[in-house]
């Protein structure tokens, strides 16, 4: 049975997150071998990225905030996502 590519799914082991050139937050899904299996944009104009993790160390949150682009109005949005680390060691 091979894989969907869904980052809402079990089907991979691993998800990885990255901040490439253009100021993006990348969420990358990948294999067993850490290849990259699917990679979509999470979040862009990244000003501010922390991480907190839970006190029984289950739950990791994410806290991600962006702004416009420089020349424009100035916006800006924080956004949070908890994930489960059920892969821990």
């Amino acid at each position: 049975m091979e894989a969907d590519n869904d980052c809402g799914t079990f089907d991979y082991k691993y998800i990885e997150y990255l901040i490439n050139g253009n100021n993006q937050l990348l969420r990358r899904v990948l294999d067993d071998a850490y290849g990259v299996v699917k990679e979509e944009i999470f979040a862009q104009n990244i000003s501010n990225l922390q991480f907190d993790l839970s006190g029984d160390l289950k739950v990791l949150a994410m806290t991600v905030t962006m702004t416009t682009p420089p020349n424009s109005r100035q916006i800006s949005l924080t956004n949070s996502q908890s994930f489960f680390l059920r892969n821990r060691r």
